[in-house]
């Protein structure tokens, strides 16, 4: 607010008045538009409007300057006394009105005699309180009652009726401070219920985070020691392990024993990977062994190497042969073969046979091997051998859809003249939601040499689109993409690669007709 025009001597212009209270500017600030306001004026008239006062254009806070040469002129101006009502005569310069005003004769001082509320000139009050005032104090009362006495209750003053009165107010100031002791003690009793509640709800919810957090690091745990479980089973530290050899009698029973086969013997000249694991390099190894089947109750175990079925000698065999001594082994079927195990288990294990069971599984070769679970570093494989393709699914593929994985070398057994079969086909759509959304389908071919190959599923990710569709089995064989007939590796990458929303499936299976009881179809499982 500007100051009172009437407090200055001379007549202020209208150039040096506020537009909005009127009043003299009081620390002027010029807006971007060449307009003077008070500073107290036009701040919250910004802030609240966004406008100058004349509606000329937009305001900020940040538009406002001081005027700081206009403000010096203010305060150089003489102005009359605020107490010039009360008789002051003095004109003082705007700026010296704070220590004039603080020193000024003609000030308002009350009294300072407990009970006078009568209010005198700073000039007049020293008289007045030394002098007449009715409640000034001149003694001690000499009767015996040790109060004080008033210059006007000096003459009639009674002891008795003065304790009395005084012990009344005494009461009264007992009874004022205990209401307000009561009070402070219901507002503390008030609050301390509000902090309690609030340390009762930061307890809880501290309580219910350190479950959360528990649940959470439970569940990171099992995941670490599954994790772990299956590090421990997929590689062996070729440091800590040695190869042991035992043996496994199986039986046939349903026509199934409940293995996998993958890989066998195939020559490879300076091939890094036969340097590395020496004579095991090439051997028929288990790819699979399924669950509660006569191999898994009998010891067998994926990565055991086979090395002689009914004292046929498999350790230099081919996937071909491997196969064919399977088929026709007589029962009982003793197999022998190599496992990688820790030099520490072994300390304390002696040799074992693992013998009897009551089940076959001619799985092997009733259908195309599903993918082995490979102990080496994720890629491509040549048929018949461990050594990568040179081939890179992320850089040459890069696809998002598919992953392509290259399975060992097989006699495809559907098209086995020895085994009767019907091929049963089912066309299956995927519907993407989101355009980048995979389909969780591996894919397992030939030889990257041929020219033609067939495709089959290997795998079909959990929880994928192919997954949650359900019709998708391992081992089918993918004969159409969208209408496409699928001939070759390129073929079907290109393809798989359509972003489209909806992707169509031709697929084959073999559905066998079993006359002898000794083979037995897993792909309607």
């Amino acid at each position: 607010m500007g100051f009172d025009v009437d407090a200055f001597v001379s007549t202020v212009g209208e150039e040096l008045r506020c537009e909005l209270c009127r009043g003299v500017l009081d620390n002027p600030l010029r807006t971007a538009c060449s307009h003077v306001f008070c500073s107290g004026c036009i701040l919250p008239w910004v802030v609240s409007t966004g406008r100058c006062p004349r509606g000329c254009q937009r305001l900020t806070p940040e538009d406002l300057g001081n005027e700081l040469e206009l403000r010096d002129c203010i305060l150089n101006l003489s102005v009359h006394c605020e107490y010039k009502d009360r008789g002051c005569k003095r004109l003082v310069r705007l700026r010296e009105m704070g220590v004039h005003r603080a020193d000024c004769d003609h000030r308002p001082v009350p009294c300072k005699n407990d009970g006078c509320k009568l209010v005198l000139s700073s000039r007049e009050m020293e008289k007045h309180v030394t002098g007449d005032c009715p409640y000034k104090e001149v003694g001690v009362c000499p009767k015996g009652c040790s109060l004080v006495l008033l210059q006007s209750t000096v003459g009639s003053h009674d002891c008795v009726s003065a304790l009395r009165a005084y012990i009344a107010g005494q009461e009264n100031r007992i009874n004022t401070m205990e209401t307000e002791l009561q009070r402070a003690g219901m507002m503390a009793s008030k609050r301390e219920r509000e902090l309690v509640n609030q340390i009762n709800l930061l307890q809880n919810e501290n309580h219910l985070q350190s479950l959360e957090f528990q649940r959470k690091l439970s569940e990171i745990s099992t995941k670490l020691k599954k994790s772990s479980n299956k590090c421990a089973d997929v590689s062996t530290n070729t440091d800590d392990a040695v190869w042991r050899a035992l043996t496994v009698t199986l039986q046939r029973q349903g026509g199934a024993l409940g293995f996998n086969i993958m890989g066998g013997f195939t020559p490879e000249p300076n091939n890094n990977e036969t340097e590395k694991r020496g004579e095991m390099a090439g051997g028929v190894e288990v790819s699979r062994v399924t669950e509660n089947s006569p191999a898994e109750k009998n010891g067998l175990k994926i990565h055991d190497i086979i090395t002689q079925v009914n004292g046929q000698d498999l350790s230099q065999a081919s996937h071909e042969e491997a196969v064919e001594a399977f088929r026709a082994a007589a029962e009982p079927i003793t197999v022998e073969v190599l496992r990688r195990v820790s030099k520490t288990k072994m300390k304390n294990t002696p040799p074992a046979m693992v013998s009897t069971s009551t089940q076959t599984e001619e799985e092997l070769y009733s259908r195309p091997p599903p993918p082995p679970f490979f102990t080496y570093p994720p890629g491509l494989y040549e048929a018949g051998t461990r050594r990568p393709m040179a081939f890179s699914p992320s850089t040459d593929m890069g696809l998002t859809d598919i992953e392509m994985a290259h399975n060992m070398d097989y006699d495809d057994p559907y098209f086995d003249d020895r085994v009767g079969y019907e091929m049963e086909y089912e066309e299956v759509i995927l519907h993407r939601s989101v355009e980048h959304q995979k389909l969780g389908l591996t894919l397992c071919y030939g030889s990257l040499e041929d020219e033609t190959t067939d495709i089959f599923i290997s795998e079909v990710e959990a929880h994928s689109i192919a997954a949650q569709d359900g019709r998708i089995r391992e081992g089918d064989q993918v004969l159409q993409v969208n209408g496409v007939d699928v001939r070759s590796r390129d073929q079907a990458i290109q393809l798989f690669s359509d972003r489209g929303a909806d992707i169509r499936l031709l697929l084959a299976r073999p559905h066998l007709q079993v006359n002898t009881g000794t083979v037995r179809s897993t792909m309607t499982s």
